[in-house]
């Protein structure tokens, strides 16, 4: 397992209706409910979906396989800021959690990824930084770099 974290200053929380989490997969779901556990046995409040940063995480997860480029700065030199604007996100500042290398069942996918992210003094920061109170989850199956097992998660804070 590989991971890295990236962060800027979050903006403060608007007064938006959170939107659903139609769109996620059952596996980005039960991600969000073991971070959001995590949170809030820390004393953040839990994350809400957002779209913007939903459309951002799923589309850099699925880049990162396509691309075999594993970093918060894309192929073509975006860095999740500019992701998450192009995705349609304008609140602020992100933060930006990103690991490779999960195979199994969800349950222990899941598992591994928030114990790689809270191992990690950068993904615990986002992770536990209570000014963000919005998020979008992705998951892309397949292989970033031949070292690692398959799947490549992002998260994104704002």
């Amino acid at each position: 397992m590989a991971s890295a974290a990236y962060s800027t200053a979050p903006a403060a929380a608007p007064a938006v209706a959170p939107v659903g989490a139609e769109a996620m997969t059952a596996l980005e779901k039960q991600a969000l409910v073991h971070v959001n556990a995590l949170r809030t046995a820390h004393g953040c409040a839990a994350l809400v979906i957002d779209r913007g940063l939903e459309k951002a995480a799923h589309g850099y997860a699925a880049e990162m396989v396509r691309t075999h480029n594993f970093s918060h700065t894309s192929a073509s030199g975006k860095s999740p800021g500019d992701r998450a604007r192009d995705a349609g996100y304008t609140r602020g500042g992100v933060g930006e959690n990103i690991a490779m290398g999960f195979r199994g069942d969800p349950d222990g996918v899941v598992n591994d990824a928030d114990y790689g992210w809270m191992s990690s003094s950068g993904h615990r920061e986002n992770i536990l930084d209570c000014d963000y109170t919005r998020t979008g989850m992705g998951y892309a199956a397949g292989n970033i770099d031949p070292h690692y097992a398959d799947g490549s998660w992002v998260q994104v804070f704002g």
